[in-house]
């Protein structure tokens, strides 16, 4: 049953997604806070390096924002990474957070086939049944 909803919203999800066929830009497809080194700077805070780039590829900088904001963020959080995001050149289509999402999809997908016990496998399979359930 399970499987049945994740094919069904992977489906659903490819239509939408082919606005972004052809997007050739660094995608990060780790892109998270434990990954950012901040540092503060005339009274804010600024990104001062982005750690862990070994899943990184050529596709659409929405892969980022999903890895990003698919844990629940404090408003402020993500009021703030969505400025920063167009203030560097990102585009936001007006669907931009169903399409994240479903971007997010491919980078949990892999998560599920570590081990059980891997500290990352539970809280995907969590939040892939949260998305397939939206």
């Amino acid at each position: 049953m399970e499987q049945r909803k994740l094919v069904s919203f992977a489906e659903r999800s490819a239509a939408d997604l082919e606005v972004l066929h052809g997007s050739r830009e660094l995608v990060h497809a780790d892109f998270n806070p434990k990954n950012l080194l901040v540092r503060h700077d005339d009274g804010r805070w600024v990104v001062a390096a982005v750690l862990d780039w070994e899943f990184a590829f050529s596709s659409a900088p929405l892969f980022d924002v999903g890895n990003m904001l698919g844990d629940p963020r404090p408003a402020a959080f993500t009021d703030g990474f969505l400025t920063g995001f167009r203030d560097a050149g990102g585009a936001l289509p007006t669907n931009w957070h169903q399409l994240s999402r479903a971007l997010d999809l491919y980078s949990l997908a892999d998560l599920p086939t570590r081990p059980v016990d891997h500290r990352y496998f539970r809280r995907a399979v969590e939040r892939i049944r949260e998305l397939v359930a939206s």
